[in-house]
Parts: structure tokens; C-alpha cells; sequence
């Protein structure tokens, strides 16, 4: 009989913040992600590359900027 994967008693320890930012960067470079240029490295020199990062986050934080904010009940 296999046992299971779950053993009872106390859950992991949950911090919330570092969750949140880890979260945060994650969302943001999976953002960055889809510049089809970023993601494949399209420039060969670094300074370039740089600034098509640059670019792309510019673009990303207006684009974040342009979003209706979100209504709460």
C-alpha cells in the first residue's frame, strides 16, 4: 500500500510578502517575456539588448498605466 503524499500536522510556514514580490517579479519578466526580441535574445550586442529591455518595460508600464483600475464593491 502506497502511503500518501500528505502527511498530517502542522502547514508550512506561509510568508505572504516575500510571496507577493516574488509574485510581482515573476508576472513582470513573464511580461517582459512576450517582446518576441527579449525572449530571443534578437540583439547580439549588450547595450542593445538593454535598451530593447528598456523599451519593452517602458511599453509594459504604459500599457499598465492605460488599464481602467479595478472597481471594488
Amino acid at each position: 500500500m502506497r502511503q500518501r503524499a500528505h502527511r498530517p500536522g502542522r502547514r508550512p510556514r506561509f510568508a505572504r510578502a516575500a510571496y507577493r514580490r516574488r509574485s510581482a517579479i515573476e508576472c513582470t519578466v513573464g511580461a517582459l517575456k512576450e517582446a518576441r526580441a527579449v525572449a530571443t535574445r534578437y540583439e547580439k550586442l549588450a547595450i542593445h539588448y538593454l535598451a530593447l529591455v528598456q523599451l519593452s518595460m517602458i511599453r509594459f508600464l504604459v500599457r499598465r498605466l492605460e488599464r481602467p483600475l479595478p472597481h471594488k464593491a
